[in-house]
């Protein structure tokens, strides 16, 4: 036997590894807003970030931030959907979403939140 065929195999981190198949740890993203001409798209999105990540990251592109006022004094924030799907855990992560999909489609959209006005009876 040779000194060749007696050493252990080299072990590379995934980056530095020709082997690893960099496709199952990233997917394609696409996040639309309404009011944007162009939508966010990262080709190699890590499934491993959380939607919390990605948000701050769709929100600075578009040039948006929560909690800003709308001209009627409501509060301006910004939800994510996937579908239909509001998604209000933004502790997961884009590979949790995905499922075994290459492509996420998402959706930004914009919400005023009214202040809560209590009524008196005298009010009307």
């Amino acid at each position: 036997m040779t000194n060749d065929a007696m050493k252990q195999p080299e072990v590379r981190p995934k980056d530095e590894d020709p082997d690893h198949d960099h496709a199952r740890d990233t997917l394609r993203v696409t996040v639309r807003y309404a009011a944007a001409l162009k939508p966010f798209i990262d080709e190699d999105a890590n499934r491993n970030e959380t939607l919390g990540a990605l948000r701050s990251r769709v929100l600075e592109k578009f040039e948006l931030t929560d909690g800003g006022t709308a001209p009627d004094g409501g509060a301006i924030v910004y939800k994510l959907y996937h579908g239909k799907d509001e998604i209000t855990d933004l502790s997961r992560t884009l590979g949790d979403i995905a499922g075994h999909a290459r492509d996420l489609q998402l959706k930004l959209s914009q919400f005023i939140q009214q202040g809560r006005r209590v009524l008196r009876e005298s009010d009307g």
